[in-house]
């Protein structure tokens, strides 16, 4: 499920980490995390692209599909199978009954949809986040 980010909604969420309401300063980092994962970028991406790196990381990946050998997106995009949907509707579950902003909420019904649409391109990397999300706001 890649999303572009949306720079204006951005720009306002990392307005709301000066905000003196913790609450809100929780949610905003939720979410800008959120939006970073979804959108398939890292934060170093997105703060300092270093285009020499960009370059070596291409070549890597082009050798790696040339010798066969399996590329970090390779296992990201694989379908899910029957258990691991269930498990990711469960942690969507979950996460939408804890103390969670209402764009969170938002979020976690787009992926439901994405889960049960036939269509739908929630990936291994969707889950993954999924689990480490829940597991970041249950601790």
């Amino acid at each position: 499920m890649l999303a572009n980010l949306d720079r204006k909604k951005f720009l306002e969420l990392l307005n709301n980490l000066g905000d003196d309401d913790k609450e809100k300063v929780l949610a905003a980092a939720q979410d800008l995390h959120a939006q970073v994962v979804v959108a398939g970028i890292s934060w170093e991406d997105l703060l300092v692209p270093d285009t020499e790196e960009k370059k070596s990381d291409a070549t890597n990946e082009a050798e790696e599909e040339q010798t066969g050998l399996p590329t970090e997106s390779d296992s990201d995009s694989k379908e899910l199978s029957e258990e691991e949907r269930q498990e990711a509707l469960l942690l969507i579950k979950k996460i939408s009954e804890l103390n969670v902003s209402d764009e969170t909420i938002k979020d976690m019904e787009d992926y439901k949809i994405e889960i049960e649409d036939e269509d739908g391109i929630f990936e291994s990397m969707d889950l993954h986040y999924l689990r480490s999300f829940y597991k970041r706001l249950t601790s």
